[in-house]
């Protein structure tokens, strides 16, 4: 993926310098954003621990709340 602006100089140039040098700023674009999602994935890397953490607990406590919710069910009809 490209700026706009870089696309449209090596559609508009007829110089064949001028569109290698727009091909290495696409290049160098692409490099710079590529490393800049995995300094972003690395940094969230801890929150995404943390929210899994707190996914499992969740669900933990949903699971014994519908038992406990099941056991008084059948509790009640053997009354």
């Amino acid at each position: 993926m490209a700026p706009v602006r870089l696309k449209v100089l090596v559609e508009e140039t007829d110089s064949e310098e001028q569109k290698q040098r727009a091909f290495e700023l696409a290049d160098e674009y692409a490099e710079k954003r590529q490393r800049d999602q995995f300094d972003a994935l690395e940094e969230a890397a801890p929150d995404l621990v943390r929210l899994d953490r707190y996914e499992r607990r969740t669900w933990t406590r949903q699971k014994r709340a519908i038992r406990a919710f099941m056991n008084i069910k059948l509790w009640a009809r053997t009354i």
